[in-house]
């Protein structure tokens, strides 16, 4: 015990290798978009469970360095996107696991909805439709009236007009979508169009967290499909590297993507990159042919999605 003689010793930030340029300019950000927002300092402790603004300024000021948790609590605090938030700070590991949970709660509705799923292709609803009137052109892919709420279905067209529908539960299909805009390959840019809905679809994306923290899956898919994502987090401790790593990073991502559902996964792509969403996709098929492929750009109404199960 400290006797009152000693004197005291100031206890460095145990955080402080945490203080990096992206960080700071994080922070800069939220502040402007706290004052361009009308919000006070002392509003925003509240937020954050504080009973005034005091630790809040420390935060914004680079003072106390944060993680990505106190991240993600401020973004939605300021009400801006947690993932873009982590994403500018260069959290990539936060946001693996945004993607990794909201893969497990797009599993677990499905097997909840008892529905089948085909990593190449999606899902089909056979079992809901087997005493029931067929859908629209035979297709099993489009979901019965009563679960269109919780599936998304993307629509791919080449030139003798529609290809195939792919579904997903709307929590995967906004993984592979944030996952594809967010981590794009060497030569691929997002189109400006799409950046709002990016950023729409952010906030939707947090606020499916609360239900998939308790999404459970079985052990023997859960390992399979965290290896790329681990691979690429093992690549972002090669500084090394340099900026050449983000290009590796984006493959085994995109890798992810491939792994979840390889014709969702094209469907984002020609979402978020193409210039009038015009790709060419090597069909496997039994002679390889290219298709010119397109599809309309996405809407944030088609993902908003009702808690309720």
């Amino acid at each position: 015990m400290r006797s009152p003689q000693e004197p005291k010793t100031r206890r460095p930030y145990r955080n402080r290798s945490r203080a990096t340029i992206e960080n700071y300019k994080v922070m800069r950000w939220l502040d402007g978009e706290r004052e361009r927002q009308g919000l006070s300092l002392r509003e925003l402790g509240r937020r954050l469970g504080h009973q005034n603004g005091t630790r809040a300024r420390q935060y914004l000021d680079h003072r106390v360095v944060v993680g990505p948790r106190m991240l993600q609590k401020l973004a939605m605090a300021v009400n801006v996107s947690p993932i873009d938030a982590l994403w500018n700070a260069r959290h990539f590991d936060a946001i693996f696991n945004y993607l990794d949970k909201l893969y497990r709660l797009g599993w677990s509705w499905a097997h909840h909805d008892r529905v089948g799923f085909d990593p190449d292709g999606g899902v089909d609803f056979m079992l809901q439709y087997a005493d029931k009137e067929m859908p629209p052109c035979g297709d099993l892919r489009i979901p019965p009236p009563n679960l269109a709420h919780r599936y998304h279905v993307a629509q791919l067209y080449n030139e003798a007009g529609l290809h195939r529908n792919v579904t997903l539960p709307k929590p995967m299909a906004c993984a592979i979508l944030l996952a594809v805009g967010l981590f794009p390959r060497r030569g691929d840019q997002v189109c400006d169009e799409v950046r709002d809905f990016y950023y729409e679809l952010g906030l939707i994306a947090e606020g499916l967290m609360p239900q998939a923290e308790l999404a459970r899956i079985p052990i023997h898919n859960v390992t399979p499909m965290r290896r790329p994502l681990k691979a690429a987090e093992d690549v972002l401790k090669y500084r090394f590297y340099g900026p050449e790593r983000y290009v590796i990073v984006g493959e085994y991502v995109h890798k992810w993507c491939d792994f979840v559902c390889r014709w969702y996964a094209n469907y984002a792509r020609l979402a978020a990159y193409c210039e009038g969403g015009v790709l060419h996709v090597l069909d496997s098929g039994e002679n390889d042919l290219w298709k010119y492929l397109s599809t309309p750009k996405p809407s944030v109404e088609e993902f908003r999605i009702e808690l309720a199960p």
